[in-house]
């Protein structure tokens, strides 16, 4: 009994001094066994953390430049809606037939330069945020 007791606060002291070195939330996805999460790949994260900060801005797609990419209008803007090229800005369950997704990674052959355009200022989108826009392609692009 003793040694169980000794055990379990010893890993009760690890798990604190944890939480204050990794943060609540990385605490709480190792004890739920998700050490790795990965990207966040619902639209309101895209929206919020990528669209709204990187695209939908002054001069670029904040209602002058197609698509509107506010977080109001840019779900119904993109999702299953043709790209002035006549390619769906996003193909639900098909990033590689998404212009929006091909625009950010910058495929070879598609109209005009890698997106976001003032990426030389902010520095490209990290591969995780390109990995949420994928994902979220891949799983639907569901409005959630």
């Amino acid at each position: 009994m003793v040694p169980r007791l000794v055990a379990f606060t010893a890993l009760f002291l690890l798990f604190i001094s944890c939480s204050k070195e990794l943060g609540i939330e990385a605490l709480n996805e190792e004890l739920n066994g998700n050490e790795n999460p990965g990207p966040k790949a619902t639209f309101s994260f895209i929206s919020s953390e990528i669209l709204d900060k990187r695209c939908a801005t002054s001069g670029c797609h904040a209602g002058t430049v197609s698509p509107d990419l506010r977080s109001a209008d840019a779900y119904m803007n993109i999702v299953n809606i043709n790209s002035s090229t006549g390619m769906p800005h996003i193909t639900p369950g098909n990033p590689d037939s998404s212009y929006l997704y091909l625009k950010v990674i910058g495929a070879p052959g598609i109209n005009g330069s890698r997106m976001p355009r003032d990426r030389g200022t902010n520095g490209d989108l990290t591969q995780a945020q390109v990995d949420s826009i994928r994902i979220w392609i891949e799983e639907g692009a569901l409005n959630n």
